[in-house]
């Protein structure tokens, strides 16, 4: 029969064989010791997850390991949800200015829960006061006291529901926002990043033409036939977006939407440029890579019909000539 759990036994922090014995039929006051005890030891255990995490977030050592972000590593290697993993690195983050709250939470006198709500509003100066407060108001009172600390702010609460499609497409949204930060970021943080790049990329994008320009009417309206994607082969670019004539309008072209169609300012940018050989129009091909069909296929066969044919004029003319 496993001995009984004394108040001493419920102060250490350490855990024995002796402590993982389930036996039922124990008296309360066991059965109160154990569980002190089991939760002073989660707590220490959640500090040293603390600390390790940041270990892990600081020497990108998620690296060694094939994974983008610490988040990814913990969820995938630890089991860990997406969220507690954040909040453990931002504890870590705030602990190094607060180095009494640091060694509380790390004996466990102070729960994750608490912890987590006390940061936000502790500094160096009034830290001592805030370690009081998490040891003596329960969840809900330091969650109201740490509320009333924090400095008014206009905000405006949005509240999204994720289907499973749009859950995937935001979970791939994080992990490139975090491979171009190059660390683990919070969902406002993320949702900063996310903006920030359409922004840029807005500003980077030419406009939909000139409303006075001949062609600009049809621009938009190009664009939206098409899909919002560029038409040239093997690009399927949906940024910086205007319009390309098929045919140009030194060979005949006209300026109606017909003749117009979506390309990235990528593609014209290559074919003055000659950026690639790959990218340069190849025979009986235009500009966007597609065939020709028509006059200008049949004015290039022609050409290279009557090119032949000088030749071997030309021959016949010498051999007589001798």
């Amino acid at each position: 029969m496993a001995s009984p759990v004394t108040d001493g036994d419920a102060a250490r922090c350490v855990l024995t064989a002796r402590d993982l014995e389930t036996e039922p039929g124990l008296k309360p006051m066991d059965v109160h010791g154990r569980l002190v005890l089991l939760a002073r030891v989660d707590r220490r255990v959640e500090s040293a997850l603390c600390f390790y995490l940041h270990e892990v977030e600081e020497r990108q050592l998620y690296i060694d390991y094939g994974h983008a972000c610490t988040v990814d590593y913990a969820r995938e290697c630890l089991g860990f949800e997406n969220r507690k993993t954040r909040t453990l690195l931002h504890l870590a983050r705030r602990f190094k200015q607060l180095p009494k709250m640091k060694e509380s939470f790390s004996r466990g006198d102070i729960p994750y829960t608490k912890a987590r709500e006390a940061v936000k509003v502790a500094t160096a100066d009034n830290e001592d006061e805030w370690i009081d407060k998490c040891k003596k108001l329960s969840n809900r009172q330091l969650e109201r006291a740490v509320k009333d600390e924090l400095p008014p702010q206009k905000s405006r609460t949005l509240v999204l529901v994720l289907d499973e499609e749009r859950i995937e497409t935001w979970e791939r949204t994080r992990e490139a926002m975090e491979k171009l930060a190059g660390k683990t970021l919070t969902e406002i943080e993320v949702f900063d990043l996310t903006c920030a790049e359409a922004l840029c990329t807005h500003d980077l994008t030419p406009p939909l033409g000139d409303p006075e320009a001949p062609m600009s009417g049809y621009v938009a309206k190009v664009i939206e036939r098409d899909g919002f994607r560029c038409q040239r082969p093997g690009c399927s670019n949906r940024t910086a977006l205007t319009g390309s004539h098929v045919r140009s309008r030194g060979r005949g072209g006209s300026g109606e939407s017909e003749n117009i169609l979506t390309v990235c300012i990528v593609v014209p940018y290559r074919d003055r440029t000659g950026a690639s050989q790959n990218d340069r129009p190849r025979a009986g091909r235009d500009h966007l890579g597609r065939a020709v069909r028509g006059d200008r296929g049949a004015a290039r066969s022609r050409g290279r019909d009557t090119q032949h044919h000088g030749r071997r004029s030309s021959r016949r003319n010498k051999r007589r000539a001798c």
